[in-house]
């Protein structure tokens, strides 16, 4: 889990914040949420593994893909402000 909490500096505003994101799939479920209180910007990441062992399998490849697209997306994901 990430929990990050960012001050702004007073006269500074957001210009815009990432979406939220939620995926799930048969090994991997992930969420990213971004809130904005004020001049409080929160940023709230969990990442859970649905398999018992610690490797993936052959089968789990592209499922694991999918999940690696979303999470190298949501990284890269800005907070805009002026």
């Amino acid at each position: 889990m990430e929990d990050i909490l960012l001050t702004l500096p007073e006269g500074v505003s957001v210009l815009s914040l990432p979406k939220n994101v939620a995926f799930q799939d048969k090994t991997i479920t992930f969420n990213a949420t971004y809130k904005q209180e004020g001049q409080k910007i929160t940023v709230l990441r969990k990442l859970t593994r649905n398999r018992a062992k610690a490797y993936c399998e052959p089968a789990m490849w592209e499922d694991v893909i999918k999940a690696r697209d979303v999470l190298s997306k949501d990284a890269k994901a800005q907070v805009l402000f002026n």
